[in-house]
C-alpha cells in the first residue's frame, strides 16, 4: 500500500483499520446465523476479545519493529526467514482467495441494485481492477479512508432504517438452534469475518508519527468502531427481517431491508445501502489484489519463490503476480462463498497463531531492550489470546473440511519449494570462491 501523505496519526491508523475490514460486514458473516443467532452473538463477543488482544500485541510489535512487512517481519525476526516467508505466503493465499469471495458479494449487490449480476459483473470487475494495477496506479490513503467512511455511514444508515422493524422475537424464532458450546464453535469463523484484517493496519507503522502512541490508540479505536457496526448488522438485520431472511443471502443487508415491514423511504434507503456496499466491497477487492500481488512479489524477490513472479512491467507493476492472482480468484469465484470464506479465515488465523507466538518469543528475547509501548501483562495476555487464536484455527479447519486438503497441499508444496530454493542458494554460496 502506497501512502502518499504526511506522517500518520492515530486517527489515520483507526480509519485505515476500519476501511480494511468494514466491507466484510456487508456480506459473509451472516452464514454463521445458520447455527443460531444466540451462538453467533456470543461468538462475536469472543472474537472481539481476540482482536483486542491481538491488536495490542501487534501495536507493541509494530512500534518496536516498524515496517511495511507487517506480520511477516515479526515472525521472521522471531523464527527466521523461512517462517516469515511462509507467513507471508499464507497472507498472500488468503488475500488471493478473498478476491474470489469479494467478487461474488459485489455481483450479488450489483444484481440487487441494478438487475445485472453473475459472470458479466465478476469478469468486468476482475478486468477493470487488473487493468488498473497493470497500469501501475498505487492506492492512495485518502481514497481508502473515504471509502471506509462511506461504508461505515451506510451501515449506520442501515441500522437507523431497520430500527423501527426490530423485534426480539425475530432473533430467536421457534425451532432455531439454542445456545451451546458446539453452536458457538461453529459460528467462530463467520464472527471473525466481522473483524478480519484490522491488524493489517500495522503495515502503515513505518509511515506513522509516534507509532508507540498511534498504533495502540488507532487499532483500539478501529476495533471499537467495528464492534459498533458489527453489532448493528448482527442485531438489526435479523432482528428487523428475521434470521431466515438474512442467513443465506449473498446480499444480507439489502435482503433484510426488502423484507423489513417498517423502513422509511424504503426504495431510496435500499439503493443508498446497496451502493455503499458495492463501493466498500469493490474497494476491498482493489486492496486485496494490490496487497496480494505485492506480497507475492516480495516473497519472490527475496528468493523464496521463482524469480519470474517478481517481474515488473514498464510501469513498475508486478504484472506476473497480478495476473497470477486473477488466475486464482476467477476460478475461486465459482465455489460457494461460505466455503472459501472459511478458508480465508483459516489461512489468516494461522498467521495470528504464529504472530502471537513470535510476540512471546520476542518479549523474552528483547526484555531488556527499551520499548516505547508495552502491553500490560504482555506474555499472559498474548498466551490467552494465543489460545483463542488456536480455537479459531481449529474451528476454521473443521468448517473448511472441503477446502482444507487443497490448502494444505498448496502450503506443503510451497514450503518444500521454499526449502529447496534456500538450500540451493546456500550450496551456491558455499561453492562460490571467497
Amino acid at each position: 500500500m502506497s501512502l502518499q501523505t504526511d506522517r500518520l496519526g492515530w486517527k489515520s491508523i483507526a480509519g485505515l483499520g476500519v476501511a480494511i475490514v468494514i466491507a466484510g460486514q456487508f456480506s459473509g458473516w451472516n452464514f454463521g446465523l445458520a447455527f443460531g443467532w444466540s451462538n453467533m452473538f456470543v461468538a462475536t463477543f469472543a472474537v472481539a476479545i481476540l482482536y483486542i488482544g491481538l491488536a495490542l500485541c501487534v501495536a507493541e510489535l509494530s512500534s518496536t519493529l516498524p515496517g511495511a512487512g507487517g506480520l511477516q517481519i515479526y515472525c521472521e525476526t522471531a523464527f527466521g526467514q523461512m517462517v516469515g516467508a511462509l507467513v507471508g505466503f499464507s497472507v498472500f493465499l488468503a488475500l488471493a482467495l478473498g478476491t474470489g469471495v469479494a467478487s461474488n458479494f459485489v455481483a450479488s449487490y450489483v444484481h440487487s441494485v441494478s438487475g445485472l449480476g453473475g459472470w458479466p459483473v465478476k469478469l468486468t470487475l476482475f478486468t477493470l481492477i487488473v487493468a488498473i494495477h497493470l497500469y501501475g496506479v498505487g492506492e492512495a490513503l485518502w481514497i481508502t479512508l473515504a471509502v471506509g467512511a462511506i461504508a461505515t455511514l451506510s451501515l449506520l444508515l442501515f441500522g437507523a432504517s431497520m430500527l423501527p422493524s426490530f423485534n426480539v422475537a425475530h432473533l430467536l424464532p421457534a425451532g432455531s438452534p439454542g445456545l451451546s458450546a458446539a453452536g458457538v464453535f461453529s459460528c467462530i469463523p463467520f464472527a471473525v469475518w466481522l473483524f478480519l484484517g484490522v491488524e493489517q493496519a500495522a503495515t502503515a507503522s513505518e509511515e506513522t508519527r509516534d507509532p508507540h502512541v498511534a498504533m495502540p490508540k488507532g487499532l483500539m479505536s478501529a476495533i471499537a468502531v467495528l464492534f459498533v457496526t458489527s453489532n448493528t448488522v448482527l442485531l438489526l438485520g435479523p432482528g428487523g427481517a428475521g434470521v431466515s431472511v438474512v442467513a443465506g443471502a449473498s446480499d444480507p443487508l439489502y435482503a433484510a431491508m426488502a423484507q423489513a415491514p417498517h423502513v422509511y423511504g424504503k426504495a431510496l434507503m435500499m439503493k443508498i445501502v446497496g451502493i455503499g456496499a458495492i463501493t466498500g466491497l469493490a474497494a476491498t477487492f482493489f486492496s486485496l489484489l494490490f496487497s496480494a500481488s505485492r506480497q507475492l512479489y516480495s516473497i519472490a524477490r527475496a528468493g523464496f519463490l521463482p524469480v519470474f513472479l517478481s517481474a515488473t512491467n514498464r510501469h513498475g507493476a508486478p504484472y506476473v503476480a497480478v495476473l497470477a492472482i486473477a488466475a486464482i480468484g476467477i476460478p475461486v469465484s465459482i465455489l460457494p462463498a461460505d466455503i472459501v470464506l472459511v478458508g480465508v479465515v483459516l489461512m489468516l488465523s494461522l498467521t495470528y497463531v504464529t504472530t502471537l507466538a513470535a510476540f512471546i518469543v520476542l518479549r523474552r528475547r528483547l526484555h531488556e531492550r527499551p520499548v516505547a509501548f508495552r502491553v500490560p501483562c504482555g506474555i499472559p495476555v498474548a498466551a490467552t489470546v494465543l489460545v483463542l487464536a488456536v480455537l479459531v484455527l481449529v474451528a476454521s479447519a473443521v468448517q473448511s473440511s472441503r477446502i482444507l486438503p487443497t490448502l494444505a497441499a498448496v502450503m506443503g508444496l510451497c514450503g518444500l519449494a521454499m526449502a529447496w530454493r534456500v538450500r540451493r542458494q546456500r550450496h551456491a554460496l558455499l561453492r562460490s570462491p571467497s
